[in-house]
């Protein structure tokens, strides 16, 4: 008897996986992306630890949500500190 197929369902397309694409397929979005940042860097640094604690829903601490995006901001216009 043969055996039945299973029905997958489709998993969705991981966020990192769709950026990549974004970047890829598009000439503009890296200078979209690099403005986005830099914009998120400054809403950062102007917001006070507890605007930015509840601004990302108390999942990541203020100092390491600025740290991060610095360091993404820091290595698209390479800048080393």
């Amino acid at each position: 008897m043969p055996r039945e197929k299973k029905t997958t369902e489709q998993k969705p397309i991981p966020m990192d996986k769709r950026i990549r694409r974004v970047l890829d397929d598009s000439w503009i979005a890296p200078v979209y992306f690099n403005a986005a940042i830099t914009e998120l860097l400054n809403k950062f640094n102007a917001m006070s630890d507890e605007e930015l604690t509840q601004y990302m829903s108390r999942l990541v601490a203020p100092e390491t949500a600025r740290e991060h995006v610095k360091e993404i901001y820091n290595r698209l216009n390479n800048i080393q500190e």
